[in-house]
């Protein structure tokens, strides 16, 4: 229940174990049993449950849109660097779409004193300004 559901893709567990005979043969298949179900929970939780937990304060409610006004500082997500390495810019200007909404924006980079043109998809606003 960590994830908040069930995992029921994890094996069955045997319970009708030989208790009458516990020699080394029996001890050894035992170990190797509990080992063997460690080692996949372990894979399991390493590949799935911390990929969700660090994806998951990314996910956005559905109905939520990104709204940039002009000298906005947000950051343009590059998907080759962590985001602490993510251009920090000033939006410089809204292109909306056809249907009004804000659909790109220009934003002004400072070290560089150019201007880009970027999609709202890769651009996000800063915890402060939310």
């Amino acid at each position: 229940m960590i994830l908040g559901r069930r995992v029921n893709s994890l094996p069955p567990a045997r319970l009708n174990f030989d208790y009458n005979l516990p020699n080394r043969k029996v001890l050894i298949k035992r170990f190797n049993y509990r080992e063997r179900l460690l080692n996949m929970f372990w894979t399991k939780w390493s590949k799935e449950y911390i990929f969700m937990l660090k994806s998951a304060h990314c996910v956005k409610p559905t109905g939520e849109i990104k709204e940039f006004k002009i000298d906005d500082v947000v950051l343009i997500n590059d998907e080759k660097f962590p985001r602490h390495f993510w251009k920090r810019v000033k939006v410089a200007d809204e292109f909306p779409g056809r249907d009004g909404k804000i659909r790109s924006c220009s934003c002004k980079i400072k070290t560089q004193n150019s201007i880009i043109k970027r999609s709202v998809q890769l651009l996000h606003n800063l915890e402060v300004n939310e």
